[in-house]
């Protein structure tokens, strides 16, 4: 069963206040990457002066990349940990300056380092087509929970998941995956590998060039 992402906040709610905060990355895993996507969030609104203007959805997978990195720390992906990120994030906005924002940037840069070059999506079927359909799934909630601004996005999301769903069953059966705890157990395993290279949006869009027909 997909567990749904309750915790997504407007944008608005994790941009930087007048705290004074050092300008130095939290320890902590949750709260270092709250920190890091609260550093994001402002970075992208930087790009965009209309304050009630959407973000891209390349903009918002860069900021949620952080809780999905600390979501995909262990074998298994942790949704409950995803969502704690998230819902740190506005206080830590509230602690964090503007002036921080600069000194912390090149921290968020080496703690979560972005691997370069085209996605490349796993060699092995039943990961990439799981993790693939556990990341679509993730986004289309994420996205989802903004309003109508992300239609086309989410309307593609729409259309992987339909693809991968009738392509897991025959998967799963080749591996001997049996059961729906089995099934579960493989989808965490598969979407914190998926979670793990790169921007969201970037990598559905190789999943997308994989799996739905053009």
């Amino acid at each position: 069963m997909k567990t749904a992402l309750t915790a997504l906040l407007p944008l608005s709610a994790v941009l930087a206040g007048c705290g004074g905060a050092p300008a130095k990355l939290p320890e902590a895993a949750i709260e270092r990457a709250a920190t890091c996507g609260v550093v994001a969030a402002n970075q992208a609104r930087a790009t965009v002066p209309d304050i009630k203007a959407p973000l891209s959805a390349a903009q918002q997978g860069g900021i949620l990349r952080y809780a999905l990195l600390a979501g995909a720390e262990g074998e298994e992906f942790s949704r409950d940990r995803t969502a704690q990120v998230v819902s740190a994030m506005p206080a830590l906005g509230e602690d964090i300056s503007e002036e921080s924002i600069a000194a912390l940037a090149p921290q968020c840069a080496a703690a979560y380092p972005m691997p370069q070059g085209p996605v490349e999506l796993p060699d092995d079927p039943l990961v990439a087509a799981q993790g693939c359909d556990e990341l679509s799934d993730f986004m289309r909630q994420a996205l989802g929970a903004q309003g109508s601004a992300y239609k086309d996005q989410l309307d593609a999301y729409y259309a992987l998941n339909l693809e991968l769903d009738s392509r897991l069953g025959p998967l799963l059966a080749a591996r001997g995956v049996n059961g729906v705890e089995a099934s579960e157990a493989e989808a965490r395993k598969a979407f914190a590998t998926i979670a793990r290279l790169g921007e969201p949006t970037a990598v559905l869009e190789a999943c997308s060039a994989r799996y739905v027909k053009g």
